[in-house]
């Protein structure tokens, strides 16, 4: 019987099928196929094969052309693609684009040739290039099988020069002795990139190896391009713990980030001891360099990033394999990798709101590797300074190792009975001891730029932005406003167009470069440096433990520790609680655990500036007991979480529906709540829909609302009708949103 091969290609589509002609041999699952798609071709995955009825086969297109004889994708992971897929909601294809970094958009050679007696319109007797047809002439010939199509990856090529001819009798003489020498050290090294270089390494103009090249010593050719090296980090030594995780821990939390991982250093031995590798996901690139560096003396370690060029991530696929077992470092893009003998996955900084991908699928990579865990059924680490709720409630408190928390000195600034601002007296006086005594400072700031706004003070008049919902930042050492959603600039106008006042300036949200020049006005003479989007000081002379104040986003903490810091400062505490999701208490423990990162070797004093001194949350800071109280804490998040119905006790879903027209995007945002509420009836809820914390973003307004499933039953069948949805709108889901708020009173 035909045989029918489902093909998964990167697109937000299902998998599609094609047939077998009747000559090729099966592919295996899980290898890359070439297969007819509009007017040219696309390289996809085989995912199923299955025969087919006579009848069937005639309505398929016939596959092309299969590129590989072994699985470029492992089978295992194949099903858990389906099921990522079914629980994101999510079109397959959509989850294949996001997670396989190399291998389907590869430079292809596609030749065609007449069937013997075929009747066309070209000489195609032999095999020829693709680009001879029109893409209609193509597809005609495909319809009416008259042609044969191959296809093979086109292999890089550079461009060298090469020596010809040894030296002979005419080379030798007084006025060619510079072209004897370039030949003669051409010969000595094989092959180099140009003439240039050869004239460069042979120390001979290069007027005599252009006459070589002309008088046919030696020429250029195109040859394969030498495999690229894969990267290698310099080599850190891990602190000594006396801690150290075993079979029976399923987390790691508290201490230092080179302490979790020194703690876990006798369990990945053991597994490549056992035969097995182990994939160690982080969540950024810096995380990445720094664990590698860690681990790659001590055990065989190989990275996969997006820092990597597309011809380092072709080798590293084709040689993974042969390398096991080893430990894989990598972030999302790693989710794939062909690791026959995995047996472990650890998943560093596990909470980090860097695992979310804010396109395609919108996944959490972090909960999409437990999926991946539990698909393959191998053990999983997480770790972090503060597990998540979720983390927490997956492992199980008896399965939790805690460590030490770094000590802390901390003061609390009360900004509500004081005037100065963005500084506080308390952080002047501390900044001023810095300076007396030579030391480093680093004070972190809310947002990067002048302020949150520019506006007018005497009719309240705010910049905002024509294409969205927000004011626009003021950068005062470009003198312009900007919108950081969006990217529109403007000049700063010299009027305000409301009431025609100049009195225009800085409203609200004080960012880096405010507190700057605040700092300089305390500081005098001395060093200050920014760290953020917009401007990153070279902090050289602080990492060789000159004096200074650095003023930074949280960008500084993907930047070299800084030596011996004696104070950090967080300018205004209460922006961080006033993110729009119900997380946001949880992620400003996390910033202040992580705040330890910046300085390990030393106990810097912590100055935080807040207009709230009594908040719940600084007791937890304060505490002496660390471990304790992060276990206080972590209870009293799980409990009001249940409590609520809040993940991990449910899941949630958040549909957004966006149009240009504002009520456009309400009408059917109020149509789908209601189709959303007669199909879930009592196997969820449906709250809203609302209007987006942003409703104007990027010239579209958006409605939101959220869909939860309290008996865990999936999202593929709740929201049904968001799938069969076809109106006037757009309309996208995100399956465990990290911005959804306190929707429940």
């Amino acid at each position: 019987m035909p045989t029918a091969v489902s093909v998964l290609l990167p697109l937000p589509l299902p998998a599609f099928s094609y047939l077998l002609p009747f000559e090729q041999e099966k592919p295996v699952l899980g290898a890359r196929v070439v297969v007819p798609w509009q007017a040219g071709v696309r390289t996809g995955i085989v995912v199923n094969l299955e025969e087919v009825s006579a009848t069937k086969a005639l309505e398929l297109k016939e596959l092309i052309y299969p590129l590989d004889t072994e699985p470029f994708i492992l089978p295992k992971h194949l099903a858990f693609l389906d099921n990522l897929a079914k629980s994101s909601v999510s079109p397959p294809g959509q989850i294949l684009a996001s997670l396989l970094p190399i291998g389907l958009n590869e430079s292809l050679v596609h030749e065609v040739k007449a069937v013997a007696g075929a009747k066309v319109e070209h000489d195609l007797s032999d095999w020829s290039g693709v680009q001879a047809l029109s893409p209609n002439q193509l597809d005609f010939y495909r319809r009416q099988g008259l042609i044969r199509e191959r296809v093979r990856i086109e292999e890089p090529k550079v461009r060298v020069l090469l020596p010809f001819k040894k030296p002979d009798e005419a080379l030798k003489t007084k006025a060619k002795a510079n072209q004897l020498q370039a030949l003669e050290w051409l010969w000595e090294v094989e092959r180099l990139e140009s003439g240039a270089e050869l004239a460069r390494q042979a120390d001979v103009p290069e007027s005599s190896v252009r006459t070589l090249v002309k008088n046919g010593y030696a020429g250029y050719e195109d040859v394969p391009a030498p495999l690229p090296a894969l990267p290698n980090y310099p080599p850190k030594q891990l602190p000594s713990v006396a801690i150290y995780a075993g079979e029976n821990h399923k987390a790691i939390t508290g201490g230092y980030r080179a302490e979790r991982l020194a703690s876990l250093i006798p369990l990945l031995q053991g597994d490549l001891k056992k035969g097995k590798s182990v994939l160690v996901l982080v969540p950024e690139q810096f995380i990445l360099e720094e664990t590698a560096s860690y681990l790659q003396s001590l055990m065989p370690v190989q990275v996969l990033s997006g820092d990597l060029s597309d011809a380092q991530r072709k080798r590293f696929w084709q040689e993974l394999p042969d390398n096991e077992p080893l430990i894989l470092v990598g972030t999302y893009l790693a989710t794939l990798a062909p690791l026959g003998q995995l047996g472990r996955i650890v998943i560093l900084e596990e909470a980090s709101s860097s695992y979310k991908l804010q396109s395609g699928p919108r996944l959490f990579i972090s909960s999409a590797l437990r999926l991946l865990a539990e698909h393959l059924d191998i053990p999983c680490m997480l770790a972090d300074s503060l597990l998540s709720p979720e983390g927490l409630n997956h492992v199980g408190e008896k399965h939790c190792l805690y460590l030490p928390s770094p000590e802390r000195r901390l003061h609390i600034a009360d900004l509500s009975e004081q005037s100065n601002w963005p500084l506080s007296s308390d952080l002047i006086q501390v900044l001023k001891q810095v300076k007396e005594r030579g030391r480093r400072a680093v004070l972190l700031a809310p947002r990067r730029g002048f302020s949150a706004a520019l506006g007018c003070s005497d009719c309240t008049w705010l910049a905002e932005c024509p294409n969205c919902d927000l004011s626009l930042r003021y950068h005062q050492d470009k003198r312009q406003l900007s919108c950081h959603q969006c990217g529109f600039n403007m000049a700063i106008p010299l009027e305000c167009p409301n009431c025609q006042s100049v009195d225009l300036g800085a409203m609200r949200g004080a960012g880096t470069q405010w507190i700057a020049r605040e700092v300089a006005k305390h500081l005098p003479d001395f060093p200050i440096y920014r760290y953020d989007a917009d401007e990153r000081h070279d902090l050289s002379p602080l990492l060789e433990g000159e004096p200074g104040v650095v003023i930074a986003t949280t960008a500084l903490l993907r930047h070299p520790p800084l030596p011996d810091v004696s104070l950090l400062g967080l300018t205004l505490f209460d922006t961080l609680l006033g993110v729009s999701d119900f997380r946001a208490e949880e992620e400003t423990l996390r910033l202040w655990l992580q705040l330890a990162e910046l300085s390990p070797n030393a106990r810097p004093l912590t100055l935080i500036q807040t207009f709230q001194p009594q908040h719940p949350l600084l007791d937890f800071m304060r505490a002496k007991d660390a471990e304790k109280a992060m276990k206080f804490f972590l209870e009293g998040v799980l409990e009001r979480r249940k409590r609520f119905h809040y993940p991990p006790f449910a899941d949630v879903a958040k549909v957004q529906i966006s149009a240009k027209q504002e009520l456009t995007a309400q009408r059917e945002a109020n149509w789908l709540a209601t189709a959303l509420k007669l199909h879930i009836k009592d196997k969820g809820d449906v709250l809203g829909p609302s209007a987006a914390p942003v409703t104007k973003l990027k010239g579209l307004y958006s409605y939101q609302l959220f869909v939860r499933d309290l008996g865990h039953k999936g999202f593929e069948t709740l929201l049904q009708p968001v799938q069969a949805y076809h109106g006037s709108a757009r309309v996208r889901v995100d399956v465990d949103p990290r911005d959804i708020g306190k929707f429940l009173d």
